[in-house]
């Protein structure tokens, strides 16, 4: 994409980011929003055609997963497009016309998540930016999709949780319907063990790579374990040591956390009885 012939290709671009945002929803999503949409087509025609004037109704037609998947969908893609036309401006966006910046900018809030197209050098990007794509690197796209990351339902549940936690609530509720105790669990299992990962891997390329900055080997460890494949001209450079260590990051984060852990750990035998309960002071 960096090519000059389609470098500012915008067609070309809104067709391929159109394409990683659907890829990034995941199959269940696609398929529940084709149920909804047919849903909406069939009580159009029978309210214009039909003699029946009243609609069908099928309860809770979106789940909760495609309402989580389709929220923080849209607040990654508008708030990375925003931050991205801020921070780039008066840099990488400069020399681009008004259109060619909107689109760029909304390009280069769909390619962190898992995509791989860059337009222009990684390496000029403002820090602001690079820390923003990091980000939406680690977050990445939707379970059962072509992308990898943590996911976008696992930062959907993990703030959900703690906004409930504040105003008093022990449980999640969307849409009058309770998200399960193990799913947030799971939640917040994933995202510090993906933190963790992360942080032996940007320890190891810090002593592989002495002279490297931190925040550069930090967007190629992210790159790696969410399987983006974006770099910022380092990757070439790297020693060998190096290279197995993204090799790692890069099975781990392909392959699941949870899929691995559950290799690792023995799994606890049911125990039909429960402790009474204790609380411990947090802050």
């Amino acid at each position: 994409m960096y090519n000059e012939a389609i470098q500012t290709n915008y067609q070309l671009h809104i067709i391929i980011a159109s394409l990683v945002v659907i890829g990034g929803l995941g199959f269940p999503i696609i398929f529940n929003l084709g149920r909804w949409l047919l849903h909406v087509i069939r009580n159009l025609f029978r309210r214009l055609f039909g003699k029946e004037k009243h609609y069908l109704h099928i309860p809770h037609l979106l789940t909760s997963n495609t309402l989580i998947v389709l929220t923080v969908t849209s607040i990654l893609l508008i708030g990375g497009a925003v931050v991205f036309y801020v921070t780039e401006y008066n840099n990488l966006l400069a020399n681009l016309s008004t259109s060619g910046k909107i689109v760029t900018a909304f390009f280069m809030s769909v390619t962190p998540r898992t995509a791989g197209f860059n337009t222009f050098d990684m390496g000029n990007m403002h820090p602001m930016t690079i820390l923003w794509m990091i980000v939406l690197m680690w977050i990445g796209a939707s379970p059962m999709s072509t992308g990898g990351g943590v996911k976008t339902t696992t930062i959907g549940i993990a703030f959900l949780n703690v906004w409930h936690t504040l105003r008093g609530r022990n449980h999640i509720e969307i849409r009058k319907r309770r998200i399960a105790e193990t799913t947030v669990n799971r939640a917040f299992i994933i995202i510090f063990v993906s933190l963790a990962v992360l942080a032996i891997g940007v320890g190891c390329l810090a002593w592989f790579e002495p002279n490297a900055s931190l925040q550069i080997l930090l967007f190629e460890a992210v790159s790696a374990f969410s399987t983006v494949g974006l770099s910022m001209n380092l990757t070439p450079l790297l020693s060998d040591a190096s290279h197995v260590v993204l090799i790692i990051l890069m099975f781990v984060g392909r392959v699941g956390l949870i899929s691995i852990l559950s290799c690792l750990v023995k799994p606890k035998k049911h125990l039909n009885y429960q402790y009474p309960s204790e609380s411990i002071p947090i802050n």
